[in-house]
């Protein structure tokens, strides 16, 4: 199966969070990700008064837009210098705020994505398709979830074989406010598009920090670790990814910023 490449490896999801454990309506939020001390992959990133992601920005690389309209949005890509439009999708969205939806057409392919959420309010299920010119390419993503915690994910093709599947594993350090995706292929749901920024918007995150995941796709196996620096209201305020496979093995930092109302 082809799928069109991810134009980014990281891509981060930001939740509010609270500033001081005594004062919670003093809000704090992601302001940008810096890898590798390098300011030219230096993420940043800007909110509506709700608290919504509403831009997503990489120096020379993308800038994503995002609006809202009630239960419907609106995502733009766009060139990150001069402001083009390059493509947008439709969003649309359920009563809670999550995303159920996605749709977007870029020349004659289509990418459409659905989302479902359990009792509890997790992600538990994702289908996404692509069709038009020689495409017809199909996922569908079952996730379970254990003490709070996404602990896997599984990955199937229209013919019901197993595409992909990820393990999660778990430390005891608090998720309290944030989520994100590590890499291609680790991200919390199957891409297809080329660029995609959806996780803020897919409903609870897990309840700890993970501190290990295996993606194991036929015989390829890729193995990430985590480990977090905090400050002292526990806000992860730095990160190192390890990555090892039988074809390389990587070391990446990462360092947040974040602004507070």
């Amino acid at each position: 199966m082809k799928t069109i490449k991810i134009l980014t490896a990281i891509i981060l999801v930001i939740f509010a969070v609270s500033c001081s454990k005594d004062d919670k309506t003093n809000a704090c939020k992601i302001s940008s990700v810096t890898i590798n001390n390098d300011n030219a992959h230096k993420h940043t990133f800007q909110y509506d008064d709700q608290d919504r992601i509403t831009e997503y920005f990489i120096p020379n690389g993308i800038r994503i837009k995002i609006s809202y309209s009630g239960l419907t949005g609106t995502l733009e890509y766009r060139d990150p210098n001069v402001d083009t439009l390059y493509r947008s999708a439709t969003l649309l969205f359920d009563s809670q705020g999550r995303l159920i939806s996605y749709d977007e057409f870029v020349g004659s392919l289509r990418y459409y994505y659905i989302f479902k959420y359990n009792s509890e309010g997790y992600l538990n299920s994702t289908t996404q398709t692509l069709t038009g010119g020689i495409y017809n390419s199909y996922y569908r993503d079952t996730l379970i979830y254990t003490n709070g915690n996404l602990t896997q994910k599984v990955t199937r093709l229209s013919n019901n074989n197993v595409y992909r599947t990820i393990n999660y594993t778990y430390g005891t350090d608090a998720n309290s406010f944030w989520n994100f995706y590590w890499n291609g292929n680790t991200e919390p749901f199957s891409i297809l598009s080329g660029y995609i920024f959806l996780y803020p918007l897919l409903g609870k995150h897990s309840t700890n920090l993970p501190t290990s995941i295996v993606s194991t796709e036929g015989t390829f196996v890729d193995n990430f670790s985590y480990n977090y620096l905090f400050d002292s209201n526990g806000k992860v305020t730095e990160y190192n990814e390890l990555r090892s496979n039988s074809s390389s093995n990587s070391s990446t930092n990462y360092k947040l910023e974040y602004t507070c109302n």
